[in-house]
């Protein structure tokens, strides 16, 4: 995907959360590898929540 002028760079993630395992998976466009995350290890790892992105 080409850069705009004026716009800052930015990657595309197809996310998911699996609620029984307590896992959540992510994969940047377009390597589409996956990468996996516990989800409680990263609630243990930030005690506040965290803005990836905002929107104006």
């Amino acid at each position: 995907m080409a850069h705009l002028p004026g716009h800052d760079d930015f990657t595309h993630y197809l996310g998911m959360a699996d609620l029984n395992s307590l896992r959540y998976f992510f994969t940047p466009v377009p390597e589409m590898t996956t990468i996996t995350q516990s989800l409680p290890a990263l609630m243990a790892k930030y005690s506040t929540p965290q803005v990836l992105s905002q929107v104006p």
